[in-house]
Formats: C-alpha cells, sequence, structure tokens
C-alpha cells in the first residue's frame, strides 16, 4: 500500500504542478497536495529506516569493505541537504578531501546522512560543518559532522544511542522521526569496525567522530554505488515499458506514473501474460517485474524468459518488499538493479534515463 501510495502521490503532484496557479489558490487544492506529498514522503522515510535498521539487525557478522572516495558521499550530502540548510537559516560547510577509506559506501552515507540530519534538525542557528581529516599519521581519517546547535548533556551521551531515543521530544513527535537514527549511526560502525566518538556540551554545540583507515588505493571505476549521478537529462518519452506486477493496485499506480512520463506502459499481471505479448511481435524497451509472482514464479525468471524469447539483452529491474539478503543475492547473480518498495519514483526515473541512453549492447552496471 505505502509504494502504491507513493506513485499515486507523485501522479497527483504532477497534474497539481500542470494546473492554473488562480485556481489552486483559489479552491485551496495546493495545501491539500502539498499535505498528501509531505505525508507520503514521511511515510516512505519512516519505512526506509526501519528497513535499513531491520538490515542491521539481521546482519551482525559484519560487511565487506573496499576503498571509498569520501569527496563522493559529500557532494552528496551536499545535494540532499543544501536546501534544508537554505531553508532554516543555517550555514551548511562541507569540505572537499581528497581522502580514501576502507568502507562500505552504502552504510558510511547511511552513518553521514543521519549524523547531518541530525545536526540541522538541532541547530537553531549557526553552522553545521563537515570534514575529513587524516589522523593516526595519515592511516587514518577522521570524518567530523560538527554543529553550533543546542549540544547534548554528558548524562545523555550513551542514551542517546539507544533506540528510539531522542533529545527534546518527550511527546514523541513523529514528525521528529523514530528515534534510531543515532542507535543505526553506532550500530553501522561498529559493523564496519570504525570507531565512533560523541563530544559534546548542553549548549556548545556537538561534533561526531567517526575513524576509518585511510587507503591509497584507486579501484578502476571510482564511482560509489550510493552517490551515483542522479542528474542524467536524457528524457524517458515514448519509451516502451513492460511492468509485470501481480499486485493490482500497486501496478496500476506505477502504469500510471510511467505514462505521465510520457512512456507507453504495458501491464501484466503474470510472466505468462508477457510472453504472449511478446509471441505476437511486441517488444519492450524496458521490463519492470515484481520479484514475487503467481503460480511459484518469480522476476528473474521471467525477465530472462523474455530475454531468450525475443534474442535481446532488454534492459531491466526488480522491484522487491521482500528483505531477504538471498533476494538481494539472486538479483546481483542475474546482473539486475534491485529497487525497494515503497519505490521513490525519482530513483526509477534515474534508472530508467541511465539504461535507456545505454548502448543496446552495452548492459546497465
Amino acid at each position: 500500500p505505502a509504494h502504491a501510495l507513493g506513485m499515486f502521490v507523485a501522479r497527483l503532484s504532477q497534474i497539481h504542478a500542470e494546473r492554473n496557479p488562480e485556481t489552486l489558490e483559489r479552491d485551496g487544492s495546493a495545501a491539500l497536495v502539498q499535505g498528501v506529498t509531505a505525508s507520503a514522503t514521511a511515510l516512505q522515510e519512516l519505512l526506509d529506516v526501519l528497513f535499513d535498521y531491520s538490515r542491521l539487525e539481521s546482519n551482525p557478522s559484519g560487511s565487506t569493505l573496499r576503498p571509498v572516495n569520501v569527496n563522493d558521499i559529500f557532494e552528496q550530502l551536499r545535494l540532499l541537504f543544501a536546501n534544508t540548510a537554505a531553508s532554516k537559516g543555517l550555514h551548511l560547510r562541507i569540505r572537499p578531501t581528497s581522502l580514501w577509506v576502507m568502507s562500505d559506501p552504502v552504510l558510511l552515507q547511511r552513518i553521514l546522512l543521519n549524523l547531518v540530519s541530525n545536526a540541522l534538525e538541532y541547530t537553531p542557528r549557526g553552522t553545521v560543518l563537515v570534514t575529513c581529516r587524516p589522523s593516526a599519521g595519515g592511516s587514518q581519517a577522521s570524518i567530523q559532522v560538527w554543529d553550533s546547535g543546542i549540544g547534548i548533556d554528558q548524562s545523555l551521551h550513551q542514551t542517546v544511542f539507544e533506540e528510539f531515543f531522542q533529545v527534546e521530544n518527550p511527546e514523541r513527535d513523529r514528525a521528529k522521526g523514530l528515534g534510531l537514527g543515532l542507535s543505526m549511526v553506532d550500530r553501522s560502525c561498529r559493523l564496519l569496525g570504525h570507531p565512533l566518538v560523541l563530544r559534546s556540551q548542553l549548549g556548545c554545540g556537538t561534533r561526531f567522530t567517526v575513524t576509518a583507515t585511510a587507503t591509497p588505493l584507486r579501484p578502476a571505476n571510482s564511482g560509489n554505488a550510493a552517490t551515483e549521478d542522479l542528474s542524467a537529462t536524457a528524457d524517458v518519452q515514448g519509451a516502451n515499458i513492460w511492468l509485470i506486477e501481480d499486485n493490482i493496485l500497486g501496478g496500476q499506480a506505477l502504469q500510471g506514473l510511467l505514462q505521465s512520463w510520457g512512456c507507453r506502459a504495458s501491464l501484466f499481471d503474470s510472466a505468462e501474460q508477457a510472453h504472449r505479448a511478446a509471441l505476437v511481435g511486441e517488444q519492450p524497451d524496458f521490463i519492470i517485474s515484481d520479484f514475487r509472482l503467481p503460480h511459484n514464479q518469480n522476476g528473474i525468471g521471467a525477465i530472462i524468459s523474455l530475454r531468450n524469447l525475443l534474442q535481446r539483452d532488454i534492459p531491466a529491474c526488480l522491484i522487491t518488499g521482500d528483505l531477504e539478503e538471498d533476494v538481494k543475492h539472486q538479483a546481483h547473480q542475474a546482473g539486475l538493479v534491485l529497487l525497494k518498495k515503497p519505490l521513490q519514483p525519482a530513483k526509477l526515473r534515474s534508472l530508467l534515463r541511465r539504461s535507456l541512453k545505454a548502448p543496446a549492447s552495452e548492459p546497465t552496471p
């Protein structure tokens, strides 16, 4: 339901943006659409946090470390938080760095997202500073998030890392989050073997320091999976998209959103139905399939079957609400991008742009 809601709200927002501003102001629909959009976004963000926390709980054995370009993550933080800081009148300073560290790019990005988000939340005025400095004679890198905010009393320095604890939220206002951010930061740092240090006093701001092993290694492909460029300019209009989804509500919502982007979107409720369309000569430019399909089938088999039938390496992706590691492993083995429900429309559109503009012989990584 949350997945379908996100698709419907994205479409509603687009229709709303196309209407006459004077009409919107007169009938009050502008405020209604903004409220619905904000509520749907908040719901998706809360679910994302819970899903991330669940993955940390189910993976106590550690994560595979590899060279990570810290500056790539810093640039992503700048894009994500510049408007938030400006709206609060805060000065967000993110200093460029040339340092690389041994880490997991996705977990490290999630750590810094939580720390910067908290800093902005609890800083009514002043500055939030993000830096990365060499330490221990250059063998380590200290990634720091400073703020000039309300600070944390020393008696709470351990409590803030507990689940569901929030400074200045005794009323449990869900608009202020779930209180899992710093708990996730702590667990992620433990999982990665990155020491985490908190320095703060009430009324004197806060500094978090995450220390990771520095590395001179530079992989041939220096892009981070967590910070891929989302600013592709190619459009998706006219693309023939096949959607295999047995959930009627979710399928109709995603089909409507794709059509609003100018795509020709065909909805199939099973792999067999898509197979029959291919047999009569229809050809998709891109396939989106749910992982769990009727009759004990899955989206990986459906995509491979269509590729074999049409004798083309058709660009495709999977969507799923399944959090099992085995599902991620199967998708990785098949070379397919896996997007989780509730799906953020911007991520899907970015994937479509990148995939559709790539040469047919060049598979999308």
